[in-house]
């Protein structure tokens, strides 16, 4: 008898643009990042919704838009919309309150992309204190909001 694969879906903003990345069983297998649609929570909502119906997750992970978080403005606004859409979908998923577990975000994707290395080509060099931070570093934040759901297994990966 097979086992049934863990299908995971995890969704990350920023301003200016919003990701997912797919896994099964810990494993990254796909990824989008679109700063269209970013521009509007309609089109977030179409973005996750896209994913959704194509990668058919077990469970969505994203970070709690209601929680204590640096987000703000139409980041916010997006992220609940796309909250309260899954909820009206009956679609399984999990808030997440972001921790620090390391020093900044490029240390964390460097720890991410040690484990993933389908995503280490999307490691960019680290941005200088006057420079914006490339857009994605947001593949890096989605696993890390699905490691800390639970919903990957990375007690001894991503550290």
């Amino acid at each position: 008898m097979a086992t049934k694969r863990k299908r995971v879906l995890a969704l990350a903003a920023c301003t200016g643009a919003i990701a997912w990345v797919f896994l099964i069983d810990d494993r990254v297998k796909a990824r989008k990042l679109s700063r269209k649609m970013w521009a509007t929570p309609l089109h977030a909502r179409s973005f996750t919704r896209l994913a959704v119906a194509q990668y058919e997750p077990d469970v969505v992970v994203l970070e709690n838009p209601d929680g204590r978080t640096r987000k703000r403005g139409k980041t916010i606004q997006n992220l609940q919309l796309i909250v309260r859409d899954l909820e009206d979908q009956g679609v399984p998923h999990v808030l997440v309150e972001k921790r620090k577990m390391h020093p900044n975000k490029h240390e964390e994707a460097l720890a991410i992309a040690k484990s993933c290395p389908e995503l280490s080509v999307e490691l960019r060099p680290r941005a200088l204190t006057w420079q914006t931070e490339p857009k994605s570093l947001l593949y890096f934040e989605a696993v890390g909001l699905a490691c800390e759901s639970g919903a990957l297994d990375c007690s001894t990966r991503f550290q």
